[in-house]
């Protein structure tokens, strides 16, 4: 069939299907994109994620590459659409090409436009038509067009297994943040994984402090990206007309020794937020910004510390004539006009013009969580995990641009303007217990972080008065917080990290005196964060060329295949995913599971035969899975190899016990209501708007955890039949806390059995059994009966 039929086809019963009855689809369904720009169709594309083999699976690809716009436009979009929906739905990243596209080989313009990236796809591969994992991870960095110490950095970072260039990119073309601030992300950030995860919270206090702050700098930098770049196009009317691919032109470097902006003008261009109304750079000048997202008690405390880095700035920058800038929030208008005009004129004597951005600190924050909160939802694989030396092909050299930690100590009832210190210590105190009862917990998170950011800025006006007593904790400090969150996260959330609770071995005694009198005289410590502090910072890393990086990069082991299952059953594919996934953790290699389109009975049996399998025989410790969803988000793993099977002796006092009918989840299934004795999970609990899946399935974990408890507390055994829906995310959940407390029995008298439920009962039956209970009539059918048990779990 024709391509663009075939599209019109799919469109069609797209249409029919899901936009017109405001239907979403999901990720299996196939759904045609188009993508234009102005009256130029770029590609026409239809795709889905074949759930059985775990890849995009394409129908249509149409691509038009025109030569007003430079490079492989059409083509370019379309590959990175499709690489962007691969990752987003869970899939293992390959995708597989339709008889209809190029008689099922990979378009040609792909194969093209990958050499000129320089990125070889196989001719085995281009044939079968398939991009596997590994050459879509390759390709989709270069398509992403990095800056090479960006790319160096994001393969570093793979690397290390801490973030996958898969998920850099993703977010790049997510649009969570612009290529340009994440290039300010990867370089100018001493823990760039801490961001990019979005696992930090405000429990953790100082570390939060550090993403936020520099989170702060990346949003306040990307927001003059965009309007340096804007271009107002005036209509013969007079008015500003709106038109797509419009933008200035201009190239936008970064520096993260002084974190800074480099902007080089090929065009006229604006310079907005200055008392010169009026500031025009020509074409060919440059423009470099010193990007400082500080509210006004930050912004006169450390405005030495700025003009110093803003002086070494300019030496560094002295090749051409070059026009500079500080770029601050609007928070600084809250200084008197006479003292900010000083400041003004005290920056205009060293050359450098004060930029001040009508965004204001707590608009940048909003946006910063915001930003944080789409990380800590979003798919989180990471590198291969194979142990290796640690490789990088440059030593980081942030020169004013490292984290300074200041205590200061202040009287507990002190007050400045509005602000009184007791008032706000008691309201974190507060919060922090609301974060452990885990109430409401996003709510109470926004409100933590707010108060902490009011003892911060009430701690540097302290600092500023030059009233108080401070001192300057060890640089390695905040590192060695940092390691304590990797190797141990639950630890360090519940104890409140703080630096007086975590110092390094080396440290000497000052500190601890300057606490020691702090509590003597019942003041409150308060640390305070600097991130652009004049410090050089040389952790002994092993430098290697960049050549050398590159080729541990592309080694580095990433499937170099995809599946292909054929026409096997479901429920073997499932073990088949699962036994993959075992390899690859078995080899200390990425590895993740999507059970989200696994019908739930299959999931099930596949779960309970690889928690009863014997371990592979040369496996020495405990083996566990990632379980990811097609909403992008990942669950905690799942342990497998751990249960063994009871005898019949074992379980004779265990089954004489009568079943505790238990339904699944309240409200979704009334006809199940006069069947079961009650409910596992509450509908309001694990329907909450806004939750991802793997947010749903930690909830039903924890409140599965906690219900199992009271079985050892009772000392009591307990049979249940499950009676379970499908809605996977609780199920899954459901079932690793069961697996995990029925591994804390092996060798014990049985406590648990659990015999799971599946309906195999039509549409039509449930139809028939909620009309019965609505009318008050006896059903036609004997609901019980559609239903079969599955093989226990004890």
């Amino acid at each position: 069939m024709d391509a663009l039929a075939l599209f019109d086809q799919h469109l069609e019963r797209f249409t029919k299907q899901f936009s017109s009855i405001g239907k979403a689809p999901r990720d299996k369904d196939w759904r045609p994109v188009r993508h234009a720009i102005r009256d130029v169709i770029l590609f026409k594309v239809v795709a889905r994620l074949q759930e059985k083999d775990n890849v995009m699976e394409v129908d249509v690809f149409l691509t038009y590459d025109p030569d007003a716009i430079s490079g492989w436009s059409g083509t370019k979009f379309a590959t990175i659409y499709i690489l962007s929906q691969a990752y987003k739905s869970g899939s293992s990243m390959g995708f597989r090409f339709a008889k209809n596209v190029e008689g099922g080989s990979v378009p040609a313009a792909i194969v093209l436009m990958a050499e000129e990236y320089r990125v070889f796809l196989k001719q085995e591969h281009i044939d079968l038509g398939v991009i596997t994992p590994k050459e879509a991870r390759l390709l989709y960095l270069a398509l992403t067009e990095f800056s090479p110490e960006a790319a160096q950095r994001a393969m570093e970072l793979s690397l290390a297994d801490k973030v996958s260039p898969e998920r850099v990119c993703y977010m790049v073309h997510h649009l969570t943040y612009t290529k340009e601030e994440m290039e300010s992300l990867l370089l100018g950030a001493e823990f760039p994984e801490n961001i990019l995860l979005g696992k930090i919270t405000p429990e953790e206090y100082l570390l939060y402090q550090d993403v936020v702050l520099r989170t702060r700098d990346i949003v306040l930098g990307g927001i003059l990206d965009r309007t340096l770049k804007l271009k107002e196009i005036i209509g013969e009317d007079g008015k500003v007309t709106d038109l797509e691919e419009t933008e200035r032109y201009i190239s936008i470097g970064f520096d993260p020794r002084y974190f800074a902006k480099i902007y080089e003008t090929r065009e006229e261009t604006p310079i907005p937020w200055t008392v010169n109304r009026n500031l025009v750079v020509q074409a060919g000048e440059r423009i470099v910004v010193m990007v400082r997202a500080r509210d006004w008690a930050d912004f006169v405390y450390y405005i030495k510390t700025d003009a110093h880095a803003l002086q070494s700035l300019k030496q560094a920058y002295a090749d051409k004539p070059t026009h500079f800038f500080l770029l601050v929030p609007r928070n600084v208008l809250e200084i008197s006009e006479q003292e900010l005009e000083r400041y003004r004129k005290a920056l205009l004597q060293i050359g450098v013009t004060l930029m001040i951005c009508p965004e204001s600190v707590a608009l940048l924050d909003t946006e910063v969580m915001r930003r944080l909160r789409e990380c800590e939802t979003m798919r989180h694989d990471v590198g291969s995990g194979e142990e290796r030396e640690q490789i990088k092909a440059v030593i980081s050299k942030l020169d004013f641009n490292s984290t300074e930690i200041r205590l200061v100590a202040v009287p507990r009832n002190l007050q400045i303007g509005r602000l009184l210190l007791s008032q706000l210590t008691e309201q974190a105190v507060y919060d922090e217990y609301e974060l452990r009862r885990g109430v409401n917990k996003h709510n109470v998170r926004a409100r933590y972080h707010l108060v902490c950011d009011r003892i911060q800025f009430l701690a540097h006006q302290a600092l500023a008065s030059g009233q108080y007593e401070s001192i300057v904790l060890d640089q390695f400090t905040l590192s060695v917080l940092a390691n304590l969150w990797i190797q141990s996260p639950e630890k360090a959330r519940s104890t409140r990290l703080l630096p007086m609770f975590w110092m390094p071995q080396h440290e000497n005694l000052l500190k601890l005196q300057f606490l020691e009198q702090a509590q003597q005289q019942g003041q409150v410590v308060i640390a305070v964060q600097n991130k652009h502090a004049q410090q050089t910072q040389s952790v002994g890393q092993t430098v290697v060329p960049v050549e050398q990086l590159t080729r541990a990069f592309i080694g580095q082991f990433v499937p170099d295949w995809i599946n292909d299952y054929g026409n096997l059953p479901f429920d073997e594919i499932v073990v088949k995913h699962l036994w993959r996934a075992v390899s690859s953790s078995r080899r200390g290699q990425a590895n993740g599971v999507n059970l989200s389109e696994v019908p739930h009975m299959i999931a099930t049996k596949a779960l309970r035969q690889m928690v009863y399998e014997r371990p592979p025989k040369d496996v020495t410790h405990e083996i566990a899975v990632n379980i990811v969803y097609t909403d992008g988000s990942q669950a905690r793993p799942f342990q497998l190899f751990v249960l063994k099977p009871r005898n019949d002796i074992d379980m004779q006092q265990l089954r004489s016990q009568p079943p505790i009918r238990m339904g699944m989840i309240s409200m979704r299934h009334p006809e199940m209501d006069s069947m079961v004795h009650q409910y596992w999970f509450r509908n309001i609990e694990v329907s909450q708007p806004g939750m991802t899946s793997a947010e749903v399935d930690e909830l039903c974990y924890q409140i599965t955890r906690r219900k199992l408890g009271d079985i050892y507390r009772l000392n009591k055994p307990v049979r249940f039949e499950f009676y379970q829906t499908g809605f996977q995310a609780p199920l899954i959940g459901f079932w690793r806390a069961i697996v995990e407390f029925l591994k804390q029995g092996q060798g014990k008298p049985p406590m648990l059995e659990i015999d799971p439920c599946f309906y195999i009962g039509t549409k039509r039956d449930s139809e028939e059994m909620l009309n019965a209970i609505r009318t008050g009539r006896r059903p036609r059918v004997n609901y019980e009966q559609l239903y079969v048990r599955g093989l226990p779990w004890v």
